[in-house]
């Protein structure tokens, strides 16, 4: 392990023992959730509470079938990644397309919009249910939009900058994890009810501590990390991963201000207006000429099945 693994983990453990701190000791407010609060809508043109219960529903199945059709695409996803200098053509498919830091945050999309689908339609009566709604829905926003922002303005410029391909982003099941991800919590951040608890932070910071802990975990099994902000053998590790959860910690809180926004009867509709705006602003749905690779002349890189995923960690010259 080099210095700066046990640089990073010495963070790690600091930042998790002050979030669990912070759980343990600060008012959650659980006492003041109920079902209205998973159920109510705040009606705006023509929705009302009956659509956004099944706009959940059909949001819930439709990120079901997506997993799906990434469990089983035969095909599976190219990733080109630089890293010590060497230029990776990494091949993943099945359930490894469930290690990427997006996929997790789809996933928590899945649980929240599926459990709250379950507490309006099926069993409202579980307060612990509902609990889990409300951090749920909190997690959703914070990660998804820290997944777009850093998709469209620092990794897709990173590869183009680095003169690699960025074919990866702009396949049709990732830029729906890119770019929807963002619109499904936009348009339940303008019609739900949810308040944001700005005390339930520390669960938005575990969350990012727990896919770094995975991420490192990942590397020691296939030598590769996804991201290279989270290679802690950068000299610069510290300050991305104190950045990465600071953004983290940064939408929370404009989640929270958006939430309370949504309140104020003076301001609603601006408020409303302008994360529409903002949503639409950091999408990246089309591609450029420069951030297109062409395919690898080598066919070694074509692997058919998962097992022969480490030998495309190979260089591309």
């Amino acid at each position: 392990m080099s210095e700066g693994f046990y640089s990073c983990l010495c963070m790690m453990i600091l930042v998790t023992a002050a979030s669990l701190y912070l759980i343990a000791t600060s008012d959650m407010r659980w006492e003041s959730f109920n079902l209205d609060t998973v159920t109510g809508c705040n009606d705006w043109l023509f929705v009302n509470k009956k659509i956004l219960a099944y706009w959940r529903l059909f949001t819930s199945v439709g990120i079901i079938y997506t997993c799906i059709c990434i469990y089983i695409d035969k095909v599976g996803l190219f990733l080109n990644i630089l890293q010590d200098g060497i230029l990776h053509r990494v091949h993943i498919k099945g359930t490894q397309r469930f290690t990427m830091f997006t996929v997790w945050s789809w996933c928590v999309q899945l649980l929240y919009f599926g459990l709250s689908s379950y507490l309006t339609f099926i069993d409202g009566s579980n307060r612990q249910l509902i609990h889990a709604c409300v951090v749920l829905y909190e997690l959703s926003f914070a990660s998804a939009y820290l997944v777009t922002m850093v998709t469209t303005f620092v990794l897709i410029p990173a590869q183009v900058k680095r003169g690699i391909g960025a074919d990866n982003f702009f396949r049709p099941y990732s830029l729906i994890m890119h770019n929807l991800n963002v619109v499904n919590v936009a348009i339940e951040m303008i019609f739900n009810k949810i308040p944001f608890t700005a005390c339930h932070f520390p669960f938005s910071i575990l969350f990012g501590v727990a896919y770094t802990v995975f991420a490192w975990y990942w590397y020691e099994v296939k030598g590769i990390f996804y991201y290279f902000f989270l290679d802690y053998r950068n000299k610069y590790a510290i300050v991305w991963y104190i950045g990465l959860l600071c953004t983290m910690a940064l939408f929370f809180f404009a989640g929270s201000g958006y939430a309370q926004a949504m309140d104020d009867v003076t301001i609603e509709d601006y408020a409303k207006v302008s994360l529409i705006i903002f949503t639409f602003t950091i999408l990246k749905v089309f591609k450029g000429p420069a951030e297109t690779l062409p395919p690898p002349k080598d066919e070694k890189f074509k692997c058919d099945d998962i097992p022969c995923v480490d030998d495309c960690f190979k260089s591309c010259s």
